[in-house]
């Protein structure tokens, strides 16, 4: 199984050039919460929804990543459900 870094990788970004280092750290989790739950909605259309354009089918490669992807996800809302986020 792949394992994705990419929505670490992206939220590392966000928090280094858009996100005030002096933001109260309460803040800082919410908007980590916010940034996740985006990805997560954007993934679920793509694959739950059939947003793909039509006769354009995702191959075993795609499913791969997108696999990795939604466990990286579904990760991180682990870790906030068991408060460890």
């Amino acid at each position: 199984m792949l394992t994705s870094k990419i929505m670490k990788t992206g939220w590392a970004a966000i928090l280094e050039q858009l996100i005030p280092p002096e933001t109260h750290p309460d803040l800082v989790k919410t908007f980590k919460r916010f940034f996740y739950a985006g990805g997560k909605h954007v993934i679920d259309t793509l694959v739950y929804d059939a947003a793909l354009d039509e006769g354009d089918e995702p191959s075993e490669a795609d499913l791969s990543k997108i696999d990795a992807l939604m466990h990286e996800i579904n990760e991180y809302f682990a870790d906030v459900a068991a408060q460890r986020q």
